[in-house]
């Protein structure tokens, strides 16, 4: 019987599921990653309010736990949802030890800093750390080049799997964790969302993908009808990184102007979860490409943290900052659902959720948005 290994295990329960949660800087196994989930949402205190729920699971029957936390009063419904994503790519996994961080600290600090908790108190946060946990799984510690463990249990890159919203070259078999996020973003409308890898050091917005003509590619076709907002929401994150705004540190001789690039600027590709939020839900969906080693040791972890932390809360805070309303027929006062909205110079609609309301984050200025119901009456 090997008595260090139940010596570890035994400490492993007293720091995890005791009152107090120490959570450290190591890559943890898919099982406690589960059981920290629990642990943390056991762990809040009034008026934080956290669950957490599956969205379904991996190639290989792995949950895809989602940990979901508000503060927002009675649960309101009228704050908008935040998505944050790790590990997508199996062998890029500090982003999933990077949002277990980033819970913990959110519940923490709620009653010490007033960003956190307005945060909190103004918004939902969806966070699933880990979508490829098949991959992480088989992953190499400290390869950080490689792409063992990149894609899931059936060899196939998540981050190339997504619907693509013009080209019908793409016929990969949609994978079942595709289907999982897909689903997801179908149920909840994601204001804001960003997803952590690592293999660069880099904040990314849409596009990634760019269209062929008969004259070759057109770059041109990369930049989205929110390019200013999207390039905004980069910048935000990338400037509460120094590292990443001052581009200190090179990977592979690659620097970005500013800490920040458009995905097709800097390669292209079809099939990305970014660009399909974006075009199909119209989130303001962006990447954060956190170490230049995909898989860096668990000693470099606390600085990965400290370096993300305050980009991640700005980041968060952006999903409040531009328009809401809740569209309702003038002579009943029911919410109409599904209303086409658009906003002069922006070229591209979108539509109120299923209990009418809508989100749009904007830049500061004077807008004019046109809103039409399912009779295409304008309102």
């Amino acid at each position: 019987m090997d008595y260090c290994k139940i010596f570890e295990f035994l400490m492993y329960i007293l720091i995890v599921i005791g009152s107090a949660i120490s959570l450290e800087f190591k890559y943890h196994t898919q099982y406690e990653l589960e059981e920290i989930l629990y642990a943390l949402s056991e762990n809040v205190t009034d008026p934080i309010q956290a669950r957490i729920y599956s969205i379904g699971k991996s190639t290989e029957g792995r949950d895809l736990l989602v940990f979901e936390l508000t503060a927002a009063r009675n649960n309101s419904n009228i704050v908008p949802n935040i998505q944050l994503i790790g590990n997508i790519h199996g062998n890029e996994p500090p982003g999933r030890e990077i949002l277990l961080h980033f819970i913990e600290y959110l519940i923490d600090n709620y009653h010490k800093e007033e960003l956190i908790r307005w945060l909190l108190d103004n918004s939902r946060l969806h966070i699933l750390p880990c979508l490829n946990p098949d991959g992480f799984n088989v992953a190499e510690p400290g390869d950080c080049v490689g792409i063992n463990g990149r894609n899931n249990a059936k060899d196939m890159d998540l981050n190339r799997n997504f619907p693509d919203f013009i080209s019908e070259d793409d016929k990969n078999e949609e994978q079942v964790e595709t289907t999982s996020m897909r689903n997801w973003m179908d149920n909840i409308t994601f204001v804001l969302s960003g997803d952590i890898h690592s293999g660069a050091i880099v904040a990314i917005y849409p596009f990634h993908r760019i269209e062929k003509s008969k004259y070759g590619y057109e770059m041109q076709s990369s930049i989205t009808p929110d390019n200013n907002i999207l390039e905004h929401l980069a910048s935000i994150y990338s400037i509460n990184n120094e590292i990443m705004h001052q581009q200190s540190i090179f990977c592979d001789n690659e620097k970005f102007a500013g800490g920040i690039t458009r995905g097709a600027a800097w390669y292209y590709f079809l099939g990305g979860m970014q660009d399909y939020s974006y075009m199909v839900h119209n989130t303001m969906s962006l990447t954060f490409e956190i170490s230049c080693c995909k898989y860096p040791p668990e000693n470099e972890l606390s600085n990965l943290w400290e370096q993300n932390k305050n980009s991640l809360i700005f980041f968060c805070l952006q999903a409040n900052k531009g328009v809401t309303a809740l569209i309702t027929d003038a002579e009943t006062k029911i919410a109409i659902s599904n209303s086409n909205i658009t906003i002069l110079g922006i070229d591209k609609a979108f539509r109120s959720n299923r209990d009418g309301r809508f989100w749009k984050i904007l830049l500061p200025g004077r807008y004019y948005l046109r809103v039409r119901n399912s009779d295409i009456l304008e309102i």
